[in-house]
């Protein structure tokens, strides 16, 4: 098994937005698939146990984090709502309820005002964790 696809996913939305994430890098290491379809890639990729855990963790890092501190890993939350978008929206694949509230809630996390307002409401817990 391999990550690779998800690994040239991820340098393409690097390169694009010039973001990059050392969390979220980090964890792609556990994430692995043998598919090069993009299709079955997201489904695999929000399937797998370790996407919801990242994002509990991404939003209990942010939480006592100060928002000038917390810009790595709202870079890595950038990338999943990115996915995200995708594959909802594209290949109509169903996401955890959290995730696919995340998604629908920040599809603009490429502006900074949008970045504060999620780290406020991880902040005062309207993600609902």
């Amino acid at each position: 098994m391999t990550n690779t696809e998800i690994t040239r996913l991820y340098l393409e939305y690097s390169l694009s937005s010039g973001e990059k994430s050392a969390f979220l890098e980090e964890s792609l290491v556990d994430f692995s698939s043998n598919t090069s379809d993009v299709d079955q890639l997201l489904q695999e990729f929000f399937d797998w146990d370790g996407v919801r855990d990242l994002f509990i963790e991404a939003c209990g890092r942010i939480f006592i984090c100060d928002f000038g501190e917390s810009a790595d890993v709202i870079n890595g939350l950038m990338f999943i709502q990115e996915l995200g978008a995708k594959a909802l929206w594209k290949y109509h694949i169903e996401l955890d309820e959290n995730i696919e509230n995340f998604v629908r809630s920040f599809d603009r996390l490429d502006l900074e005002s949008e970045r504060k307002r999620l780290h406020q409401e991880i902040r005062i817990n309207k993600l609902g964790f």
